[in-house]
């Protein structure tokens, strides 16, 4: 049985997920100074001023403003002197060179390899490929089925969208927004927005382009 305590900081749809991935291994309690007073999974919602002091927490803010939002709260907490869930699904491949920095979460099917390093306060989603030798640096959503070759560099406060990729030896800067299934083989710098051109329908059919009988 639980016995360990874990206070999330935070009721929305990823506060949801968080509680579903770590019930059965903590005590589960909510803060959020929106809600205080209310219940959330039976549970009545604390102001995050009053987790207690040595607490363990976790902080359930996904990429929102660049994942900003979720930073300062991290910032703000980890000068208060708190703990930091650092949560690696089992059925997650992390290999035993690479590196995990405090308060990440990469849930399933993540395969990271040899020799990576990842820093503070990221989440990678799930089933992600991180190459070897890369290093991964703070704040930073991925979310899934991202290809990220060997030997790349990736900065602070970016977020890599479902299906995007890295070639091999890639240097990404910080605040870059990739949207799904966008790809760069070269060096991307700060403050960059990948996104797919408009898809239009074609006016030829299908049969017809290729010739279908």
């Amino acid at each position: 049985m639980a016995t360990l305590d874990l206070y999330i900081i935070g009721t929305g749809k990823t506060a949801e997920l968080i509680y579903q991935y770590t019930r059965n291994s903590y005590v589960i309690h909510f803060a959020d100074e929106e809600k205080v007073g209310q219940k959330f999974f039976n549970r009545t919602i604390i102001h995050p001023n009053d987790i207690p002091k040595n607490s363990t927490i976790f902080i359930a803010i996904g990429v929102n403003k660049l994942n900003t939002i979720r930073q300062r709260v991290y910032e703000e907490f980890k000068q208060k002197g708190y703990k930091f869930l650092t949560y690696v699904h089992p059925n997650a491949t992390v290999m035993n060179t690479a590196k995990i920095g405090e308060h990440c979460f990469i849930m399933e099917e993540n395969v990271i390899q040899d020799y990576v390093s990842i820093g503070n306060n990221n989440i990678l989603w799930s089933g992600n490929h991180i190459g070897h030798h890369t290093h991964i640096g703070d704040h930073n959503f991925i979310s899934s089925h991202v290809v990220i070759s060997g030997s790349c560099t990736i900065g602070n406060n970016n977020f890599f969208g479902v299906n995007s990729c890295l070639g091999d030896e890639v240097s990404v800067g910080d605040f870059n927004w990739f949207s799904p299934l966008t790809s760069s083989v070269k060096d991307v710098e700060d403050e960059n927005l990948f996104v797919m051109p408009k898809t239009e329908v074609s006016k030829v059919s299908t049969k017809r382009y290729f010739k279908v009988q």
